[in-house]
């Protein structure tokens, strides 16, 4: 019961970083280093045991790979692009720069999400051979959720801890957006676009009312005594959590549109 609780946490927080990530990537304010040094970094250590390093620091411009651990011989790439283009040419560099003469493993991290399958000829041919790459090798958050779920309990609670110190709940996520998203409708200055901008507004608000929704129902939950009446409280904070990822997700996609025009 109590893994299932962290686990649930866990889904949350994660989901919270792949939106934050949307919004930021579709108003072109994300630095991959940033993500990778001050979030990734840690999380991954964690889920796989390692002790990563930001491979700029061995090597200015580091060719292929972001992250590297060279005592465990794994390097990873975080990118935002999810293409199969973007994977080939991933391996294609690490062929062309010998990193597989120093790690045995090798994985692309998406901060997105992936597609749903990568075709095998395309990875084979891009490895030559020379190092084993497959659909497993290339990870997303929903990827990254798995691992963490396969973990055990100890891990699984110092996961959880790591990632609410990263998320201060509605004042975090609230900087982001609140932020971002004056620059975003800034951008819509043609009159065909003013459907996005009502749509971006309309979800903007709608997340707003459920935070407030959220806020009152966590301030008054300490003080309830009752069980059925506590259980019944935080039923309705996870509804909320429910809403407030739904019209986030809502405003990434309105962003992304934004962006492409």
């Amino acid at each position: 019961m109590k893994q299932q609780k962290l686990l649930l946490s866990i889904s949350n927080l994660l989901s919270r970083f792949k939106v934050q990530v949307g919004i930021l990537n579709a108003n072109s304010m994300l630095d991959i280093n940033v993500v990778s040094e001050f979030f990734l970094i840690p999380l991954l250590n964690e889920i796989y045991d390692c002790d990563f390093t930001n491979a700029n620091l061995i090597k200015k411009n580091y060719p292929a790979v972001d992250l590297v651990d060279r005592k465990n011989k794994i390097a990873i790439q975080i990118t935002s692009t999810s293409s199969v283009t973007k994977v080939r040419k991933t391996l294609e560099k690490i062929i062309q720069n010998n990193l597989q003469k120093i790690y045995n493993n090798f994985f692309i991290i998406i901060i997105t999400s992936k597609q749903e399958k990568y075709n095998t000829s395309i990875l084979d041919k891009a490895t030559q051979g020379r190092f084993q790459f497959t659909n497993d090798n290339v990870i997303d958050v929903e990827g990254l959720f798995q691992l963490i779920a396969s973990l055990g309990l100890t891990k699984i609670e110092k996961i959880e801890e790591y990632l609410k110190s990263q998320f201060t709940d509605v004042e975090t996520t609230n900087f982001v957006l609140n932020t971002n998203i004056p620059s975003i409708i800034n951008k819509i200055d043609n009159p065909q676009d003013e459907y996005l901008k009502s749509k971006l507004k309309t979800a903007y608000n709608a997340r707003q009312e459920w935070y407030e929704k959220k806020a009152y129902l966590e301030t008054n939950l300490p003080s309830i005594s009752d069980l059925n009446q506590k259980f019944s409280i935080e039923k309705q904070i996870s509804e909320c959590n429910k809403k407030i990822l739904i019209y986030e997700k809502d405003i990434v996609t309105t962003a992304n549109q934004i962006n492409n025009e």
